[in-house]
């Protein structure tokens, strides 16, 4: 067997072999460094953070390798020997590897195959086994947490998202503040207008509507920073933004409502349980319907049917 043969079987480093994970990178055929020649760090594809079309078998196999090895997940020797015959063959003018079939248990039909054709099967391999092994962690996640700058949190797709309902936050902790002061400046100009609205509880109402889309934005901002951080944010997040802040303001008007109606509280009282009800209500959906199912069950108490 070649020496370059025999280099595959040699694993990288791991949790299991010894603390230097990349330390054993095999050699290619112009005897340089796999991750010398690229650099592992930029071998992903250009741009992910902008998430483009589909990515590559290649782009793909090198997320999910990146992130096994970084993050001390389980890299079995089978699996690197695949990824390195993978990356051997997507060179320009590969080099024969000596029966690489022999040492990684590859099927025969693969000395018939491309160069493109072989790494594209090694890249498949590679992933099928590391997606387990990743998991919750998905190739998708990895694309929308990846930094293009890593000094720079917005850099990436979920950096961004975090950024933008961050804005939203504060925007309407801004509409919060312009409306209490528009009223106050109502009281001034035109009392009896500025009346009837706090006898209508208009504005009131509207202030609930307002914390509980406020509850909804600080639950997808949560939401985003926690599996940012993880590395299990979905692109999909994106699309719960506005069906969120609409849940959010109905429960953030409902809630407080049924429980303000349902018991004598004073102006002060029902004022500051309504805030900090719509709050909550927006924040959590599941808090929400189960306080308002127990609210209704105790307000409509079932009675057993007469026999």
């Amino acid at each position: 067997m070649s020496e370059e043969t025999a280099t595959l079987e040699k694993p990288p480093a791991n949790k299991d072999s010894g603390p230097d994970r990349r330390g054993a990178a095999p050699t290619t055929s112009g005897g340089m460094n796999a991750w010398a020649r690229r650099g592992l760090a930029s071998s992903a594809p250009r741009g992910t953070a902008e998430l483009p079309g589909r990515l590559t078998p290649q782009d793909r196999a090198r997320l999910l390798y990146e992130y096994c090895i970084s993050s001390e997940k389980r890299v079995g020797e089978s699996t690197h020997n695949l990824f390195t015959i993978a990356e051997h063959y997507a060179e320009e003018h590969p080099e024969e590897l000596e029966n690489p079939e022999v040492i990684n248990g590859i099927p025969p039909f693969f000395a018939n195959l491309t160069s493109q054709e072989k790494s594209v099967y090694c890249y498949n391999q590679v992933i099928e086994s590391l997606a387990l092994e990743a998991m919750p962690v998905t190739v998708e996640s990895l694309r929308a947490t990846q930094r293009t700058n890593p000094s720079d949190p917005t850099s990436s797709y979920a950096g961004r998202f975090v950024q933008r309902v961050t804005s939203y936050v504060s925007y309407s902790l801004v509409a919060v503040l312009l409306l209490y002061l528009s009223y106050q400046g109502l009281k001034f100009a035109m009392p009896e207008l500025a009346a009837s609205l706090g006898e209508g509880r208009f504005m009131q109402w509207v202030t609930w509507v307002v914390f509980g889309c406020i509850g909804a934005l600080v639950h997808l901002l949560n939401n985003a920073l926690t599996t940012t951080r993880l590395q299990t944010f979905e692109i999909s997040e994106e699309r719960k933004v506005w069906p969120r802040i609409l849940l959010g303001g109905m429960f953030g008007f409902v809630l407080p409502w049924i429980l303000t109606e349902a018991g004598p509280l004073d102006v002060a009282e029902v004022s500051a349980v309504g805030s900090i009800a719509a709050f909550f209500g927006g924040y959590s959906v599941r808090f929400s319907i189960g306080l308002l199912e127990r609210i209704l069950a105790a307000l409509f108490p079932e009675t057993p049917a007469k026999q």
